[in-house]
């Protein structure tokens, strides 16, 4: 670990493991202005088809897929308590980053009626948030009318089929500002050197967020 990096949460998506997280947030050079902090989610799974190329199992998600109402409710609440018991050893961080399935939770997560609400929080344990390729909305339960107040930034890509998934869980956020790769549903290790548009804006919205860490200390 550096000493004096902020710290970064990193979730990974759905039937996924740190390794893949690892990968990922090499490409958008994000291991440069952080110490970066993995967690796999509570529930082991099979690979993500395409996944096994990359990372050996096991692979694991944050809600299981083909579960009832009340099963999802109790994965939610299984995959929340896990995320919580997390930071409460190793946290606070200053933002969080997470893909897929992990952007949905962390929507979810930083609702005040999550954190603070249910939680018992006295304040959310990052200042903001990374969210690529934004999937599997039906996991955020909050309301969109009570916006997200901490700063998000929100990678889309334009060739996701998750795309609308991306767009619902970034409504919920109302310090926003989004970008969009020219890839799919992924983030890979060269993205940093591919979309360079992209990148600045990500860099912009860091120096911004690194500038009010310095101002707090």
């Amino acid at each position: 670990m550096s000493a004096g990096k902020p710290r970064l949460l990193c979730l990974h998506g759905a039937k996924s493991n740190n390794t893949i997280t690892e990968l990922q947030v090499m490409g958008l050079n994000l291991d440069n202005n952080f110490d970066l902090v993995f967690l796999h989610a509570p529930f082991v799974t099979e690979c993500y088809p395409g996944l096994e190329n990359f990372a050996d199992p096991p692979f694991y998600t944050w809600g299981r897929s083909g579960s009832s109402g009340a099963e999802r409710e109790a994965d939610r609440a299984r995959s929340l308590k896990h995320i919580l018991d997390f930071v409460d050893k190793h946290g606070p961080f200053e933002g969080v980053y997470g893909f897929s399935l992990g952007s949905a939770v962390i929507t979810e997560f930083s609702h005040v009626k999550t954190w603070r609400d249910e939680l018992k929080l006295r304040r959310c344990p990052w200042k903001f948030a990374i969210l690529a390729c934004g999937g599997a909305s039906r996991f955020v339960t909050v309301d969109e009318a009570v916006p997200i107040e901490i700063p998000s930034f929100h990678i889309f890509g334009a060739k996701d089929r998750h795309l609308e998934d991306s767009r619902k869980i970034a409504h919920h956020w109302a310090d926003r500002i989004t970008a969009t790769h020219s890839s799919g549903h992924e983030i890979d290790m060269m993205m940093h050197r591919r979309e360079i548009e992209m990148m600045d804006k990500l860099g912009d919205f860091l120096n911004m967020r690194l500038a009010e860490t310095r101002q707090r200390e």
